[in-house]
């Protein structure tokens, strides 16, 4: 669905400006993607010799990283071996650790590529087209409604601005509920 069917929809419930209530849909996508594990996106990173490396500004967390294809595995800094001068060695690399948002190898190689698969947010990449629509699944667009038409009746309507902002908040929580299920479901996997 698009942004501005979408607005439509929360036309239903509120008498707004319409360009309003789209950018509030967009705000709710935002806020959405930033509680929940909604949006996915995969970043390739030509390795340079260097021991790390930025991670995308809209970066969350990690779902898997690989070395030319060779799965790395989340480690802790003080696992990683340094050298005497106090850098780390060269190798093939087995594993990683985030710190300051950058993401950091436990061996430094100047060839391959590093592919990470990580959650984040739409911070700065929402659709611009000349008629966007939200970039998350098409199951989730309906409860941005909620958080528009909430916002929409702050000033307005306490009332209603608490009934649909409990609307937003109980879909907040129902998906967060079936990310850990599924998240779970994969660590089973993983340990299987």
């Amino acid at each position: 669905m698009t942004f501005d069917k979408l607005a439509d929809r929360c036309l239903l419930f509120v008498d707004e400006r319409k360009q309003m209530l789209i950018e509030l849909l967009k705000e709710a996508e935002l806020e959405i993607t930033r509680r929940c594990n909604l949006y996915e996106s995969i970043e390739t990173i030509s390795c340079d010799g260097s021991e790390s490396y930025p991670l995308p500004k809209n970066y969350k967390q990690i779902i898997f990283a690989q070395h030319d294809g060779d799965k790395l595995y989340p480690v802790e800094e003080d696992q990683v071996s340094y050298d005497g001068d106090g850098s780390i060695g060269t190798g093939t690399p087995t594993g990683y650790f985030i710190r300051n948002s950058n993401f950091h190898l436990d061996y430094k190689t100047s060839s391959g590529t590093i592919r990470i698969s990580y959650y984040g947010t739409v911070d700065d990449i929402q659709d611009q087209d000349s008629d966007p629509s939200p970039i998350i699944s098409d199951q989730y667009h309906r409860d941005l409604c909620d958080y528009a038409i909430a916002v929409a009746y702050a000033k307005t309507d306490s009332g209603m601005h608490d009934k649909f902002m409990g609307y937003w908040e109980n879909s907040i929580a129902r998906t967060m509920e079936q990310q850990r299920d599924k998240e779970l479901i994969h660590e089973i996997k993983g340990e299987i």
